[in-house]
C-alpha cells in the first residue's frame, strides 16, 4: 500500500517566505522517504529533526530524492525542506 501526501504549506503574515509544493512517501516509512518537488530544478536543503528539535541528518536534493532513514529509531520525526525563500516542515513516522 502506498500513500502519497501532497503539501502546500501556507505561511501567514509574511511576504518573505513562500511555501514549497512537494510530495513525499511513504508515511509511515521503514527504510527511506521519497521526495518530489513540483515545478522546480533548484537545490533544496533537507533536514531531519527528532521531536525534541535535535537535528539528526542533512541532505541536498533537486527535484527528486530519496532520504535514507534506516538508521533512525522507531518514532516520530520532523522533515524540514528549504530553498531560497521557501520552506516547509512536515511530520513523518519511522516504523
Amino acid at each position: 500500500e502506498m500513500v502519497v501526501a501532497r503539501y502546500d504549506n501556507n505561511i501567514l503574515g509574511t511576504d518573505e517566505y513562500q511555501s514549497l509544493e512537494f510530495s513525499f512517501y511513504p508515511n509511515p516509512a521503514t527504510e527511506q522517504i521519497n521526495i518530489k518537488f513540483e515545478n522546480t530544478l533548484t537545490n533544496h536543503d533537507v533536514e531531519i529533526f527528532d521531536v525534541s528539535g535535535k537535528r539528526l541528518a542533512t541532505s541536498k536534493i533537486q527535484q527528486l530524492g530519496n532520504i535514507d532513514i534506516s538508521d533512525l529509531a522507531t518514532g516520530t520525526y520532523l522533515l524540514k525542506l528549504t530553498s531560497k525563500n521557501k520552506a516547509a516542515v512536515v511530520r513523518f513516522i519511522k516504523q
